[in-house]
């Protein structure tokens, strides 16, 4: 299938891993941790920046969150 492409996202490091890291399935919890891993960073930033990562991929339909029973 061919891809309809209306816009070209360009990620930083940080987006780049959590993009990475969204290939399965992950909570915000299991992404604040991975993020906290990987760089140095103050943990309240990382999750308003994680948070705000996912509400953009949403709104542009890259990711959907996903509910586990």
């Amino acid at each position: 299938n061919v891809a309809e492409m209306e816009a070209v996202f360009t990620l930083n490091e940080v987006g780049a891993f959590l993009w990475e890291q969204l290939g399965q399935p992950r909570s915000l919890s299991e992404l604040h941790n991975a993020v906290l891993n990987e760089f140095e960073a103050d943990p309240a930033s990382v999750l308003e920046d994680i948070e705000a990562f996912l509400k953009e991929a949403e709104a542009f339909g890259a990711v959907k969150e996903v509910f586990e029973p």
